[in-house]
């Protein structure tokens, strides 16, 4: 049996990371670190051992990858976490949300600032909960 005791506690100790665990409301951490320096098993580890889980919690990933120009994006990043996250919380598709995507096909999946805008509307939800997207790049 593999034991994970001890695995990351370097950031789970780290008073940035215990200031968003305890936050009580909607925040950001972003980590990031030197290709191959284990931002993979970190984000495996939060998300597998590390982050209080519950009902209310929404996972979402995307996968940066260098040699790959469709991974590369902020925008396709974006995109994912929001095709991830509507069909674990149907009740955040709502109609200002739809009203969103339908006044120009295309127009939304090409803005990076009309995406992050709908992702921080989408958090700002009651009805939304926890958003937790571990950033992962290889």
């Amino acid at each position: 049996m593999i034991s994970f005791t001890g695995t990351c506690e370097w950031f789970t100790n780290h008073p940035l990371f215990q200031g968003w665990r305890d936050n009580t409301s909607s925040c950001f951490l972003w980590g990031s670190a030197d290709p191959r320096c284990g931002k993979s098993v970190l984000a495996k580890s939060l998300v597998d051992h590390k982050i209080r889980r519950s009902e209310k919690q929404i996972i979402c990933y995307f996968l940066f990858k260098d040699a790959h120009t469709e991974q590369k994006s902020a925008v396709n990043a974006l995109c994912a976490i929001l095709r991830q996250l509507f069909p674990q919380n149907e009740k955040l598709l709502h109609k200002s949300i739809l009203g969103d995507f339908g006044r120009d096909p295309g127009w939304l999946t090409k803005s990076f600032s009309s995406l992050w805008d709908l992702l921080v509307k989408v958090a700002s939800d009651p009805n939304a909960g926890e958003l937790v997207c571990p950033r992962r790049s290889r």
